[in-house]
């Protein structure tokens, strides 16, 4: 086989102009003008953390923590998958209890194991610091259209690149290589033409169903599927080995050639973040990436990995690229 033209890494750069403060202060306006309903208790990531700025409603009993199955979901790096459980009190005051994390939960600087917080009471989970404030129930309206704008696609509903990247340093940290985990790139061959034939509403038709049947595929509440670009689609399965990420695939490309008719082709990329090469997240993503890319050129509809390629290289196995960025 030869070697793919190299074409330009999606860049994504563009899409994360926001700025997180600029965010809190609209949600806060939207709120101070809309009519008064029933007050809530509520978090607000006041200082310290990449979510910034993001207010969660609290309602019964939900989660804490960095796994994308949590309620109240933190993508930092010292925050335990599973942190610590939330309880709202008929009185409108939380409990709160840590789940034996690794960095604790801290109320006015000290750790504690359980907690109840009321209106403007502080509690610090790793460098975030989140603030309990009272709000009316239109502030879920506007957290709902908050986590939509920023974290998914609002055309396919797949969450979208600034999560999945916020999600792939939750999960593998600086070096990826201590986190084994899979990295599975998928694309639509022909995407083009389905938007010429049938228009754009259908194309995004054809990438929601992708996005939906990795999701049906995945058990775990550790796996991540997003929209990394307008006809690719992403997959992060962390523990996974080479040989389950493949079944995975290959089940999720089959699915898509019986979605219609005539089928769907998919290719497939995949990079281990255990393989040789792969130093940081950027680099896993751009050899999934490079995959993604030999497998399209080698005429559509098939799978290919990192590691076959630098099998085929035997002088010099091909390096991911540090200084560009797909996400």
């Amino acid at each position: 086989m030869t070697s793919p033209t190299r074409g330009s890494l999606p860049d994504l750069s563009k899409y994360d102009e926001d700025e997180p403060a600029a965010e809190a202060t609209l949600m806060f306006e939207a709120a101070v003008v809309a009519p008064r309903g029933k007050q809530v208790p509520s978090l607000v990531v006041t200082s310290g953390a990449s979510t910034l700025g993001m207010i969660f409603i609290l309602r019964g009993e939900m989660l804490l923590g960095r796994s994308a199955g949590c309620d109240v979901l933190l993508s930092e790096q010292d925050v335990s998958r599973k942190h610590a459980t939330l309880a709202v009190r008929p009185d409108g005051r939380v409990d709160v209890v840590d789940l034996d994390s690794s960095n604790g939960v801290f109320h006015r600087e000290k750790r504690v194991k359980s907690v109840t917080l009321g209106e403007g009471d502080k509690l610090r989970i790793g460098r975030a610091t989140l603030t309990v404030v009272l709000m009316d129930d239109v502030g879920e309206v506007v957290q709902r259209n908050h986590l939509v704008v920023t974290t998914r696609d609002p055309a396919t509903g797949l969450h979208g690149r600034r999560h999945f990247r916020d999600m792939l340093g939750s999960e593998l940290g600086d070096i990826p290589r201590l986190h084994p985990a899979a990295l599975v790139c998928f694309s639509v061959d022909a995407f083009e033409t389905i938007v010429d034939a049938s228009g754009r509403a259908t194309a995004d038709d054809v990438i929601r169903r992708l996005g939906i049947v990795a999701s049906e595929v995945v058990s775990s509440e550790d796996a991540i599927v997003a929209l990394i670009a307008d006809d690719e689609v992403a997959l992060l399965l962390p523990g996974r080995t080479q040989a389950e990420a493949l079944v995975t695939a290959e089940w999720i490309r089959s699915s898509m050639g019986a979605f219609a008719a005539p089928p769907i082709g998919v290719s497939a990329g995949i990079a281990m973040s255990t393989d040789e090469g792969i130093e940081t997240t950027d680099a896993l993503l751009t050899s999934a990436w490079r995959a993604l890319r030999f497998a399209q050129a080698s005429g559509g509809g098939q799978l290919c990995t990192w590691a076959s390629l630098c099998a085929e290289n035997s002088t010099a196995p091909p390096r991911p690229s540090k200084t560009r960025r797909p996400v």
